[in-house]
């Protein structure tokens, strides 16, 4: 890393578990040397190492689509829990792990932790070429205001009221930590608008890092998830933090 790099700098802040959260989707996603026998074939040993867990199969051909065009894509392999809400995705070169009902750390962690040791076998690989752990939150604005909600260094064209009213309010960030690279989304778009009011933010946190050991997976992820509640914190504003609650410090 460039000596002259400047990192993420939000105040340091101390993880506590809340009582509710604003998490909508959870995902690790781990890439990997691609696997050519996946191109073509069903993993049927792999269907059957988690089928106790992740009953539901199902298998996704994806599309892209060009001018007067539609090219076929890699082979997706979905498997889902019996509730619907844990979902392992597997490609010829990646392999990943979605909530949408994320509670704490350590159970999604632990997810993964079972995951790998059930099937990292058959990945037949020793590291991986991308490691990326995702949160994406939706705020919910229950008097479709934003400001209050947010942290005002990230909407302060909004507040001030200089581009009028929105029908969108969309911004990416990108920088560096520590261990790796973030991409920071956030705004409003049409699925989060009634009547042409908002009725929730989205932050959008993804930290990813390339060429990562098998075994320090699960440190790498941690470090990402401890990264993430300083920056989340820093996002919200007082609405948003006395929502949330007191929380519980975690031991």
């Amino acid at each position: 890393m460039n000596n002259n790099m400047r990192l993420l700098n939000v105040p340091t802040e101390e993880p506590v578990r809340y009582s509710t959260n604003f998490i909508q989707t959870a995902v690790c996603e781990l890439r990997f040397p691609i696997l050519l026998e996946l191109e073509d074939k069903s993993p049927v040993k792999f269907q059957s190492a988690l089928k106790k867990r992740y009953p539901f199969y199902s298998k996704q051909q994806g599309i892209s689509l060009g001018a007067n065009t539609a090219s076929p894509l890699a082979n997706r392999y979905l498997f889902e829990s019996k509730k619907k809400n844990w979902l392992v995705t597997l490609s010829p070169s990646s392999l990943a792990l979605e909530t949408s009902k994320y509670t704490l750390f350590k159970d999604f962690s632990d997810r993964i932790d079972g995951l790998l040791n059930t099937v990292g076998g058959f990945l037949d690989t020793d590291f991986f070429t991308r490691v990326g752990l995702r949160y994406i939150n939706a705020i919910p604005l229950d008097d479709y205001l934003i400001d209050g909600w947010i942290n005002p260094s990230l909407i302060t064209p909004v507040n001030e009221g200089v581009l009028g009213s929105l029908s969108a309010f969309q911004s990416e960030i990108r920088g560096y930590i520590h261990e790796g690279d973030y991409t920071f989304r956030h705004g409003v778009d049409t699925n989060t608008l009634k009547n042409g009011n908002p009725t929730a933010y989205m932050l959008d946190f993804d930290y990813y890092s390339e060429g990562t050991e098998f075994d320090n997976v699960l440190p790498l992820i941690e470090k990402f998830s401890h990264q993430n509640f300083s920056f989340f914190r820093w996002t919200l504003g007082e609405k948003a933090k006395e929502t949330l609650g007191e929380g519980i410090a975690k031991k």
